[in-house]
């Protein structure tokens, strides 16, 4: 219900702003260019403060770019009714304050939008693969609803899911399967980055494959904490497998534990992501 909720506002939002500015188009003569214009500043405003501001990703990539094209074009409209025919920038000029209210609003929103968009973004953790034998391949990850799940959970919009890619001659009945008859199964799991182990959970038990454990979502799991601060879990260990204790300091490589297929998972897989704040 949040995730319709939080599609319908936006696109709610720019139907009616896009509804405002084509009735306005269609009048042969503005009747008020100040307020067009404080309209157009406005409508701008919101367009660029909602694409850096608004949580997108409840809703994904194909809700944000609709929401802020029409949005957009709502202002670009405004604009054209207010300078169509005009003679002198000075008719734009407002008269009444609340005219002057809306344009500085605009103006302000702007601003703000700009100083968003221009604030330095932190830099990030420069992390190794969580695994080294095999070939694996990103089973979920990426920008897209579609084709990364975690977009909805804001502290795991960019983890990714690991699965390792069978061998040649290698095939296995999805309906039933056990999870040693996948290739990940048992693979080393190992330290991605330096760090210290802040907490483990390590005797979840491996479900059946198609069994979700929705109690435990990660199930076995391990966090580990960067010297920058930065939180980073490993999710879906083998039951008993892991090799490392809370407070204990692990090199980049070192072996912490086997791919398993515990807590809420499909398959037999590995799950990484990173936080700056530990929600574990």
């Amino acid at each position: 219900m949040r995730s319709f909720i939080a599609m319908a506002v936006p696109l709610g939002v720019a139907a009616f702003f896009l509804a405002g500015a084509v009735q306005v188009v269609m009048r042969r003569s503005p009747s008020n260019r100040p307020s067009l214009a404080a309209q157009a500043l406005y409508l701008l405003g919101v367009c660029l403060v909602s694409n850096v501001a608004y949580p997108w990703w409840r809703t994904g990539l194909m809700i944000r770019v609709i929401t802020v094209l029409v949005i957009g074009l709502a202002g670009l409209l405004s604009s054209y009714a207010a300078l169509r025919g005009i003679s002198s920038l000075t008719q734009l000029i407002p008269l009444r304050p609340v005219t002057w209210g809306f344009a500085l609003l605009g103006v302000g929103l702007l601003l703000v939008g700009i100083a968003i968009v221009s604030w330095p973004i932190p830099s990030g953790v420069a992390l190794a693969l969580p695994v080294s034998d095999g070939t694996w391949y990103v089973a979920h990850g990426g920008p897209l609803n579609i084709i990364n799940h975690h977009r909805s959970v804001i502290e795991q919009q960019f983890g990714l899911d690991l699965t390792r890619l069978p061998t040649s001659n290698w095939t296995a009945q999805a309906k039933g399967a056990t999870p040693s008859a996948y290739p990940s199964w048992g693979s080393a799991v190992i330290a991605p980055i330096d760090g210290v182990v802040v907490s483990t959970v390590g005797g979840l038990p491996d479900m059946d494959v198609g069994v979700r454990d929705t109690q435990n979502p990660a199930g076995n799991c391990i966090v580990l904490k960067t010297s920058e601060g930065v939180h980073i879990v490993i999710a879906h260990l083998q039951q008993d497998s892991i090799l490392v204790d809370a407070g204990q300091r692990v090199r980049q490589g070192d072996v912490l534990g086997k791919v398993g297929n515990s807590g809420q998972t499909t398959e037999p897989h590995i799950h990484i992501h990173a936080m700056t704040k530990c929600y574990c």
